[in-house]
Protein backbone atom coordinates (compact mmCIF):
# COMPACT_ATOMS: atom_id res chain seq x y z
CA UNK A 1 0.00 0.00 0.00
CA UNK A 2 0.82 3.55 -0.60
CA UNK A 3 1.76 5.83 1.36
CA UNK A 4 -1.11 8.59 -0.19
CA UNK A 5 -3.08 5.15 0.17
CA UNK A 6 -3.33 5.28 3.73
CA UNK A 7 -5.97 6.07 5.55
CA UNK A 8 -5.57 9.12 7.99
CA UNK A 9 -4.97 8.82 11.81
CA UNK A 10 -7.10 10.74 14.09
CA UNK A 11 -4.07 13.28 14.84
CA UNK A 12 -3.70 13.95 11.15
CA UNK A 13 -7.49 14.28 10.45
CA UNK A 14 -7.56 17.13 13.23
CA UNK A 15 -4.66 18.36 11.97
CA UNK A 16 -6.43 18.64 8.75
CA UNK A 17 -10.08 19.89 10.03
CA UNK A 18 -8.21 22.47 12.53
CA UNK A 19 -5.32 23.55 9.40
CA UNK A 20 -8.82 24.99 7.23
CA UNK A 21 -9.49 27.40 10.17
CA UNK A 22 -6.73 29.81 9.57
CA UNK A 23 -4.22 27.82 6.89
CA UNK A 24 -1.81 28.04 9.30
CA UNK A 25 0.25 24.67 10.14
CA UNK A 26 1.98 25.13 12.92
CA UNK A 27 -0.81 26.33 14.80
CA UNK A 28 -3.30 23.65 13.31
CA UNK A 29 -0.65 21.02 14.67
CA UNK A 30 -0.46 22.59 18.33
CA UNK A 31 -4.04 22.27 18.30
CA UNK A 32 -3.87 18.49 16.83
CA UNK A 33 -2.33 17.79 20.11
CA UNK A 34 1.20 17.70 18.40
CA UNK A 35 3.88 18.96 21.01
CA UNK A 36 3.99 22.86 20.90
CA UNK A 37 7.80 22.12 20.77
CA UNK A 38 8.00 20.17 17.54
CA UNK A 39 4.71 21.97 16.25
CA UNK A 40 6.04 23.82 13.21
CA UNK A 41 8.63 20.90 11.53
CA UNK A 42 4.89 18.69 12.22
CA UNK A 43 3.17 20.88 10.56
CA UNK A 44 5.54 21.45 7.39
CA UNK A 45 6.04 17.95 7.22
CA UNK A 46 1.61 16.86 7.41
CA UNK A 47 1.62 19.89 4.36
CA UNK A 48 4.19 17.89 2.50
CA UNK A 49 2.23 14.73 2.35
CA UNK A 50 -0.51 14.23 -0.54
CA UNK A 51 -3.06 12.30 0.86
CA UNK A 52 -3.10 15.60 3.76
CA UNK A 53 -3.40 17.72 0.84
CA UNK A 54 -6.34 15.53 -0.77
CA UNK A 55 -8.52 15.99 2.63
CA UNK A 56 -7.58 19.45 3.00
CA UNK A 57 -8.81 20.32 -0.11
CA UNK A 58 -12.05 18.12 0.09
CA UNK A 59 -12.73 20.04 3.26
CA UNK A 60 -11.75 23.08 1.48
CA UNK A 61 -14.70 22.10 -0.73
CA UNK A 62 -17.30 21.03 1.75
CA UNK A 63 -16.70 24.32 3.52
CA UNK A 64 -16.99 27.03 -0.16
CA UNK A 65 -20.30 24.23 -0.83
CA UNK A 66 -22.01 25.23 2.82
CA UNK A 67 -20.78 28.87 2.82
CA UNK A 68 -22.47 29.48 -1.07
CA UNK A 69 -25.33 27.46 0.45
CA UNK A 70 -26.26 29.41 3.53
CA UNK A 71 -25.17 32.58 1.29
CA UNK A 72 -28.26 31.93 -1.12
CA UNK A 73 -30.36 30.98 1.78
CA UNK A 74 -29.71 34.37 3.10
CA UNK A 75 -30.39 36.27 -0.09
CA UNK A 76 -33.91 33.95 -0.62
CA UNK A 77 -34.88 34.88 3.11
CA UNK A 78 -34.45 38.66 2.10
CA UNK A 79 -36.60 38.75 -0.91
CA UNK A 80 -39.20 36.75 1.23
CA UNK A 81 -38.67 39.80 3.54
CA UNK A 82 -39.05 42.13 0.84
CA UNK A 83 -42.50 40.99 -0.76
CA UNK A 84 -43.87 40.34 3.35
CA UNK A 85 -43.20 43.47 4.07
CA UNK A 86 -44.15 45.06 0.68
CA UNK A 87 -47.66 43.35 1.42
CA UNK A 88 -48.31 44.47 4.51
CA UNK A 89 -47.29 47.86 3.71
CA UNK A 90 -44.35 48.18 6.29
CA UNK A 91 -41.72 50.92 4.45
CA UNK A 92 -38.95 50.77 6.63
CA UNK A 93 -38.89 46.95 6.48
CA UNK A 94 -39.34 46.99 2.50
CA UNK A 95 -36.13 49.75 2.28
CA UNK A 96 -33.84 48.03 4.36
CA UNK A 97 -34.31 44.63 2.79
CA UNK A 98 -33.58 46.65 -0.69
CA UNK A 99 -30.81 48.08 0.69
CA UNK A 100 -29.31 44.71 1.43
CA UNK A 101 -30.35 43.17 -1.80
CA UNK A 102 -28.75 46.30 -3.52
CA UNK A 103 -25.52 45.74 -1.45
CA UNK A 104 -25.30 42.16 -2.14
CA UNK A 105 -25.99 42.82 -6.16
CA UNK A 106 -23.18 45.69 -5.96
CA UNK A 107 -26.13 48.35 -6.87
CA UNK A 108 -24.11 51.00 -5.01
CA UNK A 109 -20.32 50.42 -5.92
CA UNK A 110 -20.83 52.45 -9.31
CA UNK A 111 -22.51 55.06 -7.10
CA UNK A 112 -19.80 55.27 -5.29
CA UNK A 113 -17.22 54.93 -7.30
CA UNK A 114 -19.24 58.27 -9.45
CA UNK A 115 -19.20 60.17 -6.45
CA UNK A 116 -15.29 59.73 -5.98
CA UNK A 117 -14.36 60.31 -9.14
CA UNK A 118 -16.25 63.65 -9.37
CA UNK A 119 -14.50 64.42 -5.71
CA UNK A 120 -11.08 64.38 -7.94
CA UNK A 121 -10.06 60.68 -5.59
CA UNK A 122 -7.85 58.57 -7.21
CA UNK A 123 -9.20 55.11 -7.71
CA UNK A 124 -6.89 52.03 -7.63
Amino acid sequence: MQQQDKPLNGKQELFCLEYIKDFNGTQAAKRAGYSPRTARSQGQRLLTKAVIHKRIAVLKADREAMVAKSGADVVRELWDTLRDAQAHDDRPSALRALELLGRHHGVFERDNEQRRNQLGMVIM
